[in-house]
């Protein structure tokens, strides 16, 4: 078109250039039509403001600029081509949907950039064929090559236009090619062959990303020769490639690959370095060399044993002195300061090498050391950072271990001590304290046994001993944990999950199901990949025993790649008494690998001697929504089920449409001694006239057509037919069922008032089929029979289905039946419920929602938080106030949970503060100071004594005036500990607390605190 409005640049002119392309993403189509019209008059003048807006947030403002620069043809098409190559994001598809407005002109240009050397350019291209499907064949035949283009972001681009434009591939090389470069791992598994091929191809790739996706794809395959491609890759000039490679291998468990991991151990990337340390304990591998074990120990962080080699360990550390990672050369050089005198002569070796490198890297590891040394000389010298990267139980165990030293604690006396401050009675302590002492391994793990008898006086002591460096010791000391159900010991256990002993694991993983800590559940899970198998039992039935709370956790592990942590993760689900364990594991019924889908009907077998009712109504659901492989594995759980209602479920399975399931239902039928009766649909005797026995018996044909033809005619006879429509549902299989309640549908009120009917008064599945119809319905009638069989239906079943149902209605009529369903004793219709009120979209269910919070099922509290994020502001707002008025620290910290996924940002520092108790993050809540003293004072009253204690040392650690009151307060705790530390805290604040102290004497009119506070007095004026 002609370029016009050449010369008429004004202000005035510019300004209105600018209205218009605003208007361009205005919400009235009138206005952006109008704008559009105009700017595409205006011509010239427009195109720089138009093309500013192809970057612009707005996805209707981007749309209408380049549908506007797409009018001016090949004027802007120079500047469209660079912009499609070298700009954002957001340019860039703009810029392409103004481009493909030029069509065949286009196309010419962009086979032109097609073949440029510029990757920027051919992968504007790919972007921009997208949007010229209609041209067909040239279209297709240009992205056919940027498909097969070296560059990964081309031939990515390439695929997903291909994918916009309906393409298929013709062959099996075709569907691996797209797929690969789409890096889709599921459809490109079902090519493995090619696929190898592909990442063959791409060993000699120049584009690291397209090595790195051909690793990632290669590990998803299921075929012999993928760890021989994968090897190849270990040897990539890339370190990023090599850390894939050597990430995806450590998955697959074959001994043979020891040899390749032992050897990246020296890889210069810390990345493979790392994953290969991972990868290599997973086989228990032990370093056979000094050398070996130096590498080891250096990836590993286990410091202690580090120093403990000292020359030995000299060569690896100053090779690390030369590691491309500055965080690793500050490793290394803390390492040998710490050595000492070898440390630092082989720093001055270093000094004198050959090699410019080295010289360079030891002169810099002397800066860090005389920098150190001179802050230490001084007085100054803060405590070591944490340059040990992610902190591990060996350090731990080494600062612990310092503080240990410091008082003396392997000696007698101090073990005294600490069972004195426990309060653990002298003749007992005396006794016990000579045994802790004792250089015999036995004879130490043998007093703890004693020690745990003194109950939770033991506890402190039990910590000290999981730094024993006997093993037997440590394992003593994590069951008595376990068996005293010390909370306090839980982080402690977390850690030593991961320690290289397998007993230690075992132990620790009981003792944590003992303890039933929440938060040791990722811990627990992760120990479901350990190659001991006793550890993997042992971390099932710990998280079995924690309930229904591990369920969100164990769904999440239920998609591991790995076969054994999805069948253990199916065991342990096996043994959580919750309906909503019998949907998970019916859900693994669908798993690719024969084996989990074995092991997933076991589980619900297994579920069947305790959950057999709600097994049942999950049977009843599969048989109207379940699809094949699920309806074969309820079967085979089933198969030795003597239970009457077990075989009423198979026989209705034996009606199935699906031609495997009711053979295999008629063969367990005829198996258990019963000639199956598998026949097609009977009509009861006439009771309404030939014509509708003629309909109804066509509705229940396996003849598409004469289904068809049946729904024509029902809506030919009127009102007489809904009756026996309704009646027929009781007998007809599932699909026969819905197909008549969309019927039903369709006749209106006198239809919808028999649905209601037979939602009170009709058989189960007949009660679910009316259950999900009147959902469908906007009508009082409906709603209101919904809302009665949230009070009335015994079936949760139907209860959940009915609760669903109102969620999808979205009218407020719903609200009271849906409050009153969040107390259901079963937890699917809570989550139904719950689910619900969140689509009802109204500020009156936020509160029912956060009083809900109470519940213990994780699952529960996840679907409020989901349900709270879609009622917005006003939802936030109610949930701070809560946070500050809540007495429970389980709902507290749900709120705080909620609040996290809400985004919610704290108004004041009290929000803070209360925000970081509901979490309890102590540490953080001392750095607040002064204003956390109050919100503190409130967690003294809290039921858990750990949660009092934790709250009081916090306390005593901000200290001020402000922290004296609550610590007279805490004088008269139940539990002695957390007076003892009261008492202390007293003590230290010294004079400052004396006037409080004796006006507590003074005026109080408990004896008791009376007497606690006069001998703080004692103790203060002493």
């Amino acid at each position: 078109m002609a370029i016009i409005n050449n010369n008429k640049k004004t202000d005035n002119n510019s300004q209105k250039i600018e209205n218009l392309i605003d208007s361009l993403g205005s919400k009235d189509w009138k206005k952006r039509e109008d704008a559009a019209i105009e700017l595409t008059t205006l011509g010239r003048p427009a195109i720089i403001g138009l093309l500013k807006a192809l970057n612009s947030d707005n996805t209707m403002l981007r749309s209408g600029a380049a549908e506007v620069l797409g009018t001016y043809g090949e004027v802007a098409l120079p500047t469209l081509l660079k912009l499609v190559a070298a700009g954002k994001e957001n340019t860039r598809d703009g810029a392409a949907r103004a481009i493909a407005q030029s069509g065949e002109t286009a196309l010419n240009e962009l086979k032109k950039a097609a073949t440029d050397k510029d990757y920027r350019r051919r992968r504007g291209a790919a972007l921009t064929l997208a949007y010229l499907g209609y041209l067909g064949e040239p279209t297709k035949n240009v992205l056919l090559a940027l498909l097969r283009d070296s560059n990964e972001k081309v031939s990515f681009e390439a695929a997903k236009s291909l994918k916009t434009i309906n393409w298929e591939p013709e062959n099996r090389l075709q569907s691996a090619v797209f797929y690969y470069s789409l890096a889709d791992p599921v459809n490109s598994a079902k090519y493995p062959k090619e696929i190898i091929t592909l990442a063959i191809r791409d060993l000699k790739n120049p584009d690291e990303n397209r090595r790195k996706k051909a690793v990632d794809l290669l590990s998803k395959l299921k075929s012999d020769s993928v760890k021989d491609v994968m090897l190849k890759y270990l040897d990539d000039s890339c370190g990023e490639v090599r850390y894939t490679a050597v990430k995806r291998l450590s998955g697959i468990y074959d001994t043979e690959l020891i040899t390749y991991f032992s050897k990246c151990l020296k890889d210069t990337h810390s990345g493979v370095r790392l994953e290969s340390a991972w990868a290599l304990d997973k086989y228990g591998w032990k370093p056979e060399n000094s050398e070996d074990k130096a590498e080891y120990y250096f990836i590993k962080e286990k410091w202690i044993d580090l120093l403990q080699m000292k020359e030995g360990a000299v060569p690896v550390l100053v090779k690390n002195l030369c590691d491309e990672n500055p965080v690793i050369r500050l490793r290394a050089t803390e390492v040998l300061r710490s050595m000492g005198k070898p440390g630092y002569l082989a720093i001055k070796n270093a000094l004198k090498s050959d090699d410019e490198n080295i010289r360079k890297r030891a002169a810099e590891a002397v800066a860090i050391i005389n920098k150190k040394d001179s802050a230490s000389n001084s007085g100054k010298e803060e405590p070591l950072p944490e340059f040990f990267g992610k902190y591990s139980i060996e350090e731990e165990i080494k600062k612990h271990k310092s503080q240990i030293n410091a008082s003396g604690i392997k000696s007698r006396d101090s073990w005294l001590k600490i069972l004195l401050n426990n309060e653990i009675e002298l003749s007992k302590a005396e006794k016990i304290s000579g045994a802790l002492s004792n250089e015999n391994e036995m004879v130490r793990a043998a007093a703890i046994e004693n020690l745990r008898q003194s109950g939770i006086s033991a506890i402190e002591p039990l910590l000290y001993l999981l730094i024993d460096k006997k093993d037997n010791v440590k394992i003593a000391a994590i069951e008595s944990l376990g068996d005293l159900k010390a909370r306090r010991a839980a982080p402690y256990l977390i850690k030593l999950c991961g320690n290289e002993n397998r007993f230690v694991r075992m132990a620790c993983a009981e003792s944590l199901g003992k303890i039933k800590e929440i938060k040791a559940i990722d811990a627990l899970t992760g120990l479901f990949s350990d190659p001991d198998e006793s550890v993997r039992t042992t971390a099932s039935a710990s998280v079995s025993s924690i309930g229904s709370d591990a369920l969100p956790k164990l769904k999440n592990t239920l998609d591991d790649s790995d076969m054994t942590v999805r069948m253990t993760a199916i065991g342990t689900i096996a043994g959580i008494n919750d309906p909503i364990a019998i949907s998970y594991a019916v859900r693994m019924l669908n798993d690719y690998e024969f084996d989990v889908r074995e092991c997933a009907s076991k589980a619900i077998k297994n579920m069947s001697n305790t959950m057999f009712n709600p097994l049942m109504d999950e049977c009843r659901r599969i048989i109207v929504q379940g699809n094949e492989l699920e309806k074969l594995g309820i079967l085979s759980a089933l198969a030795d089920v003597e239970d009457l209602r077990a075989k009423e479920i198979i026989t209705a399975f034996a009606s199935d449409r699906n031609q495997k399931v009711s053979q295999r239902a008629a063969e367990m039928i005829k198996e258990a001694g019963k000639r199956p009766e598998i026949k097609t649909e009977i009509i009861p005797e006439l009771k309404y006239g030939s014509k509708i026995d003629e309909i109804i018996s066509g509705l229940r044909s396996t003849d598409t057509q004469v289904q068809v033809s049946a729904s024509e005619k029902v809506f030919s006879m009127g009102d007489e037919i809904i009756e026996p429509l309704i009646e027929s549902m009781e007998k007809s299989n599932p699909e026969v069922q819905n197909l008549t309640a969309e019927i039903l549908i369709g006749l209106g009120d006198p239809a919808i008032d028999g649905l209601v009917k037979h939602l009170s008064s009709g058989s189960s599945s007949t009660k679910l089929i009316c259950a999900q119809s009147l959902g469908k319905i906007q009508n009082e009638k409906a709603y209101a029979a919904l809302s009665g069989a949230m009070y009335e239906e015994k079936d949760p079943v139907i209860r959940m289905t009915a609760a669903e149902s109102l969620g999808f209605a979205g009218d407020d009529m719903a609200f009271d039946a849906l409050v009153y369903a969040i107390k259901d004793e079963d937890s699917r219709v809570r989550i139904a419920a719950i689910r619900s009120l969140g689509y009802l979209n109204s500020k009156k269910a936020i509160k029912p929602l956060i009083n809900a919070l109470e519940d213990e099922d994780l699952s529960i509290i996840n679907q409020i938080t989901d349900s709270l994020k879609s009622l917005g502001e006003d939802a936030i707002r109610e949930l701070s106030d809560a946070l500050h008025s809540c007495k429970s620290g389980k709902i507290r910290y749900n709120i705080a949970e909620a609040l996290d996924k809400l985004s919610w940002v704290p108004e004041t520092e009290t929000d803070i503060v209360y925000y970081l108790m509901a979490k309890e993050n102590w540490e953080e809540i001392r750095k607040t100071g002064e204003v956390a003293v109050g919100p503190l004072e409130e967690l003294l009253s809290d039921n858990d004594y750990e949660i009092r204690l934790a709250a009081l040392e916090t306390i005593i650690d901000i200290g001020g005036e402000k922290a004296i009151m609550p610590m007279i307060k805490a004088l008269m705790d139940p539990n002695s500990a957390v007076r003892k530390k009261s008492e202390a805290g007293l003590v230290k604040a010294g004079k400052d607390a004396l006037p409080y102290l004796e006006r507590t004497v003074a005026e109080s009119d408990n004896p008791n605190l009376k007497t606690f506070a006069m001998k703080a007095i004692v103790k203060i004026t002493a």
